[in-house]
């Protein structure tokens, strides 16, 4: 768009004009040599065969489990940054050094450090390694320990409720930056999640976000995480979040009904009794993972210690939709053909109707048809009987609408009544003329 169709708000910097702009990267125009575009090439064809390996490899897992996933990625793509072997290596020596000494006795990290760099300047000069045995231990401690420091569980309230603070207020001033770059409008709300803990809730919110709180919720800002907080810690309507048998059977059947649709698509329903045949030789999906001591069968048969274990192993990902690989697909459906062929019944069958193998009324044959009058008669019998019935089922007229007639006829005059001899007279004048 150039400059003169330019209205002064297209943009962040267009609408703050006053505000420090930071500067765009310039890329020069380079065209690439004919040996320039055959590296280029070479590349493209070698990311789109790890893209392939990557997919092919992906469809002989099936969606086993997340972790081989992200295995398998890791080792196709763009793989992420590790530690560095001094620090493994220290860390790996403090941790042998200090785990039997008491508080005060300890090595320091500076000391370990010390001691690292004179250890690896001996064996540089020595031309000696490491053995393997020790140093894949040593790696698998650091590995071990990094997960630990990014999804490891705080020891008690006071130090949750310090790294709950500190995230937030990381992701606060990231978001107030982005505001700042991008003009863009967040509101970030964070509060315990259970009695116990002693977070406060807070709130963080960008410049052009002030205000929704009171004007589109109708509540203040304050109010709002008050509210968070009270759903985080008693449920939804004021309630405990205690495991009932009526809640726990209501998620276990929204989380089986959720994975089963999008594997299989919208309005698919779970079939119990015709599990085999209704879900898996259709789809060519099954449910894993299912805890070995519970049975089969819907949510609502089950238990409360049965729900409960369901539950846990639905919600931890044990228990998960998954598709079948071409082999389990086969395997399936020989084993059916094998149960069919020895005269076994596959699934729950349908019930038979009671009147099976039984002529039933509008199959029986009228000897009659030919006949009109027949025809003719059982009409209207239909028809009197039909008429007989409304009638019986007709509501009564009775209430303020005929008390109103009975009273409008009280009020008008008597009626001219015609003695006999009038209209015998009358009838015999008729005759004559």
């Amino acid at each position: 768009m150039s400059a003169e169709h330019l209205t002064g708000d297209e943009t962040l910097h267009l609408r703050n004009p006053l505000l420090p702009v930071s500067k765009l990267r310039e890329h020069r125009d380079k065209r690439l040599t004919d040996a320039e575009k055959i590296t280029e090439a070479q590349k493209q064809q070698a990311r789109r065969e790890k893209a392939l390996a990557l997919e092919a490899e992906i469809k002989a897992i099936h969606q086993r489990t997340n972790q081989e996933i992200e295995e398998l990625a890791s080792n196709l793509l763009k793989a992420e940054r590790k530690p560095n072997s001094f620090n493994v290596e220290v860390q790996w020596k403090i941790f042998n050094l200090n785990k039997d000494l008491p508080i005060g006795e300890r090595y320091q990290l500076k000391e370990v450090q010390d001691m690292v760099r004179k250890e690896r300047e001996d064996r540089a000069v020595k031309g000696l390694t490491l053995p393997p045995e020790e140093e894949a231990a040593m790696w698998a401690h650091a590995q071990k320990m990094l997960d630990l420091k990014r999804s490891g569980v705080r020891p008690n309230n006071r130090s949750a409720a310090k790294d709950a603070y500190n995230v937030g207020k990381k992701v606060a001033v990231e978001m107030k930056r982005a505001n700042q770059r991008t003009g863009i409008a967040g509101l970030l709300a964070m509060t315990r999640g259970h009695m116990q803990d002693i977070y406060a809730p807070t709130i963080y919110e960008t410049k052009n976000a002030r205000g929704f709180c009171q004007k589109s919720l109708g509540h203040k800002l304050e109010d709002v995480g008050g509210r968070l907080e009270a759903y985080a810690t008693t449920g939804p309507q004021g309630h405990r979040l205690a495991l009932d048998v009526p809640s726990m059977r209501k998620e276990c059947v929204s989380i089986i009904a959720e994975g089963l649709q999008q594997l299989a698509g919208k309005g698919t329903s779970m079939n119990y009794n015709n599990y085999d045949t209704g879900i898996v030789a259709k789809y060519g999906i099954h449910l894993v993972g299912w805890p070995a001591h519970v049975p089969f069968t819907s949510p609502s048969n089950l238990s409360a210690d049965h729900l409960r274990d369901l539950r846990a192993a639905l919600l931890s990902k044990r228990c998960i939709w998954q598709v079948m690989s071409t082999d389990e697909f086969e395997t399936h459906e020989q084993r059916l053909q094998a149960m069919r062929a020895e005269g076994q019944t596959v699934g729950v069958p349908r019930k038979t109707r009671s009147d099976k193998n039984k002529k039933r009324r509008r199959n029986v044959e009228n000897d009659d048809e030919n006949n009109p009058d027949v025809e003719v008669q059982a009409s209207v019998q239909k028809k009197k009987r039909t008429s007989k019935a409304m009638a019986k089922n007709a509501p009564r007229k009775s209430g303020k609408g005929g008390k109103a007639k009975r009273a409008h006829a009280t009020q008008l005059p008597p009626a001219l009544h015609k003695s006999v001899e009038v209209l015998g007279d009358t009838s015999d004048d008729d005759t004559d003329e």
